[in-house]
């Protein structure tokens, strides 16, 4: 399996990293953009996964570092959730301007909420799917103020999310959160949409996935997960479950 190592701006101007899996052979039939999840990179293990499950079933898939993360430039003291939006609609005119616009987008956690957000800025994505994702992020704005309530006088403090290493979170990333219009987003959303979520979540509730779910106003489709975990690192075939119902839409419904 191919992989190319691509830059590209992001919304904070910095250079974003991705990584551009490729099939062996044949041109793509398509290609898909992973959205990671919050705080994490592109080499977590569901975004592996999925992404080489793909790629036998023949698609190309783009996974990359927010700004801030990984081996993207920037600070993560200044990303904010339009911050986030704005480095996936990035990497959507990234493909469209070197490769060919993505045909579905995948988003895990918090990047499948942000997902939601971005893809009304996107004509191309015929398929969006969000993985164990929140309905809104007033969750982790209240963490932030319980946590590390120094922030909101604008102070910088590494705090770490989902047993994710410490990252340096402010005050814009803060208030960002706080002012999210949640409902407007899902509400937005114009493509038909998988929710997936993990019966063994322990970051997020089932409840946060109804939410997501009855706050789409598209096509749109549950799918749970037995004996997953939030972050699919449990067992390999979770990933390449949702590779698959992923790959079989696109081709079912052309």
């Amino acid at each position: 399996m191919p992989t190319e190592r691509v830059t590209f701006a992001g919304s904070l101007h910095h250079p974003l990293v991705g990584r551009l899996d490729l099939p062996d052979s044949a041109e793509p039939r398509g290609f898909v953009l992973w959205a990671a999840c919050f705080t994490c990179v592109k080499d977590l293990k569901a975004a592996r996964w999925a992404g080489r499950r793909l790629v036998e079933r023949g698609y190309g898939v783009l996974r990359f570092d927010y700004s801030g993360l990984g081996e993207s430039g920037g600070t993560f003291a200044d990303a904010t959730f339009e911050s986030h939006v704005g480095d996936i609609v990035a990497a959507a005119h990234h493909l469209a301007t070197h490769q060919s616009p993505p045909v579905a987008i995948v988003g895990h956690s918090l990047g499948g909420f942000a997902a939601c957000a971005a893809i009304a800025q996107l004509r191309a994505p015929r398929l969006l799917a969000t993985l164990n994702s929140p309905s809104d992020t007033q969750h982790l704005a209240a963490l932030i103020r319980t946590r590390a309530p120094q922030v909101e006088r604008g102070d910088v403090e590494p705090m770490s999310f989902a047993g994710g290493r410490p990252v340096p979170v402010g005050r814009p990333l803060l208030e960002s959160f706080s002012n999210v219009d949640s409902r407007a987003i899902l509400h937005a959303v114009d493509r038909p949409t998988i929710v997936f979520q993990s019966t063994d979540d322990d970051i997020l509730t089932r409840g946060a996935a109804d939410r997501l779910y009855q706050g789409l106003n598209c096509v749109k489709s549950f799918l749970t997960l037995p004996g997953a975990d939030h972050l699919l690192t449990r067992d390999e075939a979770h990933s390449r479950f949702v590779a698959n119902v992923v790959a079989d839409w696109l081709e079912t419904f052309p």
